[in-house]
């Protein structure tokens, strides 16, 4: 599962059948979270797992332009350097160094955290039992931005 648009919504029963069918013979499968898998013959069988815990992220950046630039595209640039595994630190220097698209010369500053007005310059652990996920609407960008 990965962060990206829509994927922290996949259904119970997709995991359930991407667990049957990956599965080995003899593996107990656990957790709280209960979905239905089909077998090859048709009939259904319910399999146990416990989803990732979803860490949001918030990035705040100071952009300097001589042209201008349009936030929508250093929006979608830092989206695009997101981790997208359970367990995928988000490293401050990848999300900083994603700011640099064409337009940007360079930026004032730039902090993220896991709370909204983030001051961390300092890459953000998470753990084998999380996923990180960045919403557009927790990237506040200003400066010379459109």
């Amino acid at each position: 599962i990965n962060s990206s648009a829509g994927a922290l919504s996949i259904g119970n029963d997709a995991i359930a059948q991407a667990i049957y069918d990956t599965l080995a013979a003899g593996i107990k499968d656990v957790g709280s979270t209960t979905g239905v898998a089909t077998r090859s013959d048709g009939s259904t069988t319910t399999r146990l797992f416990q989803r990732a815990s979803v860490v949001d992220i918030y990035i705040s950046a100071n952009i300097t332009s001589a042209t201008g630039v349009a936030a929508a595209d250093v929006k979608a640039a830092l989206l695009a350097a997101m981790p997208t595994a359970v367990g995928g630190d988000v490293k401050y220097n990848r999300m900083s160094a994603a700011v640099f698209i064409d337009g940007v010369d360079d930026f004032v500053s730039f902090t993220m955290g896991i709370a909204p007005a983030p001051a961390g310059t300092v890459s953000i652990a998470i753990t084998n039992k999380q996923i990180a996920q960045l919403d557009p609407t927790n990237i506040v960008l200003t400066g010379d931005v459109s």
